[in-house]
């Protein structure tokens, strides 16, 4: 009678798990990174299209072009109210900031999560040429 040696597949079957289990981590790694790029790329159309309708609504131009004391954000007295209840219906955790083109329009906080921002230039209302920058910040909570 042939004695057969096991310990040679239980091996390769040790083997195959192994990678088997890396090929799993790493699967669920690279999905992690999408998912993360997904909702940066969803973020980043919906501050287009809101950005781009504040362009072509002649009301908010108006309200933006006649704003004196500059730079202003969603958060302080005397920005548009009619532009505030806007923004208010289309984002959470973002701030709008309203300032001249040469500036930075930079906000004053933390976050530890991403940060994703867009901006576009007013130029014009009517016969009133004042461009400004408007530009919206948004931030992701992070919950520890």
């Amino acid at each position: 009678m042939v004695k057969k040696n096991k310990k040679g597949w239980i091996r390769i079957v040790e083997v195959f798990l192994a990678i088997l289990l890396l090929m799993g981590v790493l699967m669920i790694i690279i999905k992690g990174d999408e998912v993360k790029f997904e909702k940066g790329k969803i973020i980043n159309q919906k501050q287009a299209i809101f950005l781009n309708t504040v362009q072509i609504n002649d009301s908010f131009r108006e309200n933006i072009l006649s704003l004196s004391a500059l730079p202003i954000n969603s958060n302080e007295s005397g920005f548009p109210e009619n532009l505030k209840i806007y923004f208010l219906e289309e984002f959470e955790n973002c701030f709008m900031n309203i300032c001249l083109p040469e500036d930075a329009c930079v906000l004053d906080f933390e976050s530890k999560g991403e940060i994703y921002s867009k901006e576009i230039l007013i130029n014009s209302y009517d016969n009133v040429y004042s461009p400004r920058k408007v530009k919206v910040i948004c931030y992701e909570e992070i919950i520890i």
